[in-house]
């Protein structure tokens, strides 16, 4: 059965007006529930934005992230998860700090295939020498484990390594990145 000539005038007129009037409501109350629902769960968030070579990036965290962030006057960075947030204060499970005491904050890029690639030299890193061992002691070849395999061994931990650091993005913050906490608030709308 080929159904390509049939026209959608003719589907409307096939199908009771009634059912046409349901389908819309229901469209109609579906999206008004996706809505509500979305409002329901707006929640503040942390947000960073800054230009680099003209393209304008921009992070976000929310409450139950983690946050690895270095104070000013500080040489190390502090991890905490984030549990609230209000106007200018970030209360972590550790401690509550201001926005303007942040001096940096460390941003992991989670991109699929840098990890995809830095767990295959991880593993053939550590795998290549312990097969060269193996197949050495089978052959009885001495030595049983050749210069050239850590050689091998060790560039390819070093690239997981490589791989590894390029993925940790650093953010200081100066006069042209700006860092807010966004309270989406619409409850108290008419405040």
């Amino acid at each position: 059965m080929n159904f390509s000539g049939i026209s959608p005038h003719f589907i409307r007129k096939a199908l009771p007006n009634n059912y046409l009037c349901l389908m819309r409501v229901l469209s109609i109350g579906l999206l008004f529930l996706i809505f509500a629902f979305n409002s329901g769960l707006a929640q503040p968030k942390l947000k960073i934005l800054y230009t680099r070579f003209g393209s304008l990036k921009k992070y976000e965290f929310f409450p139950g992230d983690v946050l690895q962030y270095k104070l000013k006057g500080s040489h190390s960075f502090n991890t905490g998860k984030i549990i609230a947030m209000h106007d200018s204060i970030l209360i972590l499970n550790t401690d509550s700090i201001l926005l303007a005491e942040i001096r940096s904050i460390r941003v992991n890029k989670n991109n699929y295939h840098v990890k995809l690639f830095q767990k295959i030299f991880l593993i053939g890193g550590l795998g290549y020498p312990a097969l060269n061992l193996f197949n050495n002691s089978m052959n009885h070849v001495s030595p049983l484990l050749s210069d050239k395999a850590l050689i091998i061994s060790g560039s390819m931990l070093a690239a997981s390594l490589i791989l590894r650091q390029t993925q940790i993005k650093h953010i200081r913050f100066t006069k042209n990145k700006i860092i807010e906490i966004v309270d989406v608030d619409f409850e108290h709308l008419n405040r």
